[in-house]
C-alpha cells in the first residue's frame, strides 16, 4: 500500500534519526568538543594508536549501557571525526573499523543492556508458549569470545584493511576541517552543550518520565535552530536524508513481504 509505504518516513527510529542527527551537528560545533579530543591526545600522549584504542573500549563499554546503539553511535561520531581531524586520519580508516569493534561489542558484557535484551527476549519466548528462559549471564559467557575477537579485529587488522578513501565519493560530508569552522557565540555554545548533555540524560530517564525516545529527540532537534545553533540550511545539510531513504526502503520490503504472505513462504 502507498499509504504504508509513505508511513514509513514518520517511523519513531526516522525520527530519533533526524533529531539526533542535528544535535550531533550542533555539539560538533563546540568547543566542548575540542576539549574532549584535547583530553584524549594528552592522556594518550599524542598517539594515535592509543587514542584510537581507547576509543574503541570506550565506545564498546557503552553500547552495553542499556543507550539505544543509534542514539550512543550519533552521539559518538562528532568525537570520532574530530580525532580524524586532529590526527590527520583519514575517515574511511577510523570509522569503518571502529564501527566494527562498536557493533561487535553490543549486548555482549553483562550490563543493562543485555539484562534488557533478555527480558525482551523470555517476554517473546513466552508469548509463543515456550518454558524456556534465557539467563542474562549465560548470554553473555557465549558472547565474549566474539567480542574479544571483534575488538582485536577492530583493534589491529580492520585498519591495515580499510580504505584509505571511501570506495564510493560522500557528498554530504563537509571537505572543510571541523577544526576551521567559526566558533559559535557564548550563548549558542552554552545551548548547544546543555542540549547535547539534556537529551542524553532525559533518554535515560526517558521510562522513568514517561516519553518515548522519538519525543525527546525530536523536541532537542527543534530546539537547535530555534536557539540559533545551527541556520536553516545546516539544519536541513545535518540530516541524512540517504540514510533515512535506505531505511525506509528497505523497511518497506520486509512490509511488503509480510502483507504478501512472502515472509511466511520463507519461513516455512
Amino acid at each position: 500500500e502507498t499509504d504504508d509505504a509513505i508511513a514509513l518516513f514518520g517511523n519513531k527510529n526516522v525520527i530519533i534519526l533526524v533529531g539526533m542527527s542535528v544535535i550531533g551537528k550542533a555539539f560538533l560545533r563546540t568547543q566542548f568538543v575540542n576539549k574532549c579530543v584535547d583530553f584524549l591526545v594528552k592522556i594518550s600522549a599524542g598517539k594515535y594508536k592509543v587514542a584510537y584504542i581507547g576509543f574503541i573500549l570506550v565506545a564498546a563499554f557503552l553500547s552495553n549501557s542499556g543507550i539505544d546503539p543509534t542514539v550512543l553511535f550519533l552521539i559518538l561520531y562528532p568525537l570520532a571525526l574530530k580525532i580524524c581531524d586532529r590526527f590527520g586520519v583519514s575517515r574511511t580508516k577510523f570509522l569503518h573499523p571502529w564501527l566494527i569493534g562498536y557493533v561487535g561489542a553490543m549486548g555482549s558484557l553483562p550490563l543493562s543492556g543485555l539484562v534488557s535484551s533478555a527480558a525482551r527476549n523470555n517476554g517473546f519466548l513466552e508469548s509463543y508458549g515456550f518454558t524456556q528462559t534465557m539467563d542474562f549471564m549465560m548470554i553473555a559467557k557465549a558472547r565474549v569470545p566474539a567480542l574479544i575477537l571483534s575488538l582485536l579485529y577492530a583493534a589491529f587488522i580492520a585498519p591495515k584493511l580499510a580504505p584509505e578513501q571511501p570506495v564510493v565519493e560522500i557528498k554530504s560530508v563537509e571537505s572543510k576541517s571541523l577544526d576551521q569552522q567559526k566558533p559559535l557565540p557564548q550563548f549558542q555554545e552554552i545551548a548547544a552543550t546543555v542540549i547535547f548533555f539534556g537529551t542524553i540524560v532525559v533518554l535515560l530517564l526517558s521510562k522513568q518520565l514517561g516519553l518515548e525516545p522519538y519525543q525527546v529527540a525530536l523536541v532537542a532537534g527543534i530546539l537547535v535552530p530555534t536557539c540559533g545553533i545551527l541556520t536553516e540550511r545546516e539544519t536541513i545539510n545535518a540530516i541524512p536524508i540517504g540514510l533515512i531513504f535506505l531505511f525506509c526502503g528497505s523497511m518497506s520490503i520486509g512490509l511488503a513481504m509480510v502483507n504478501t504472505g512472502a515472509g511466511d513462504l520463507i519461513a516455512n
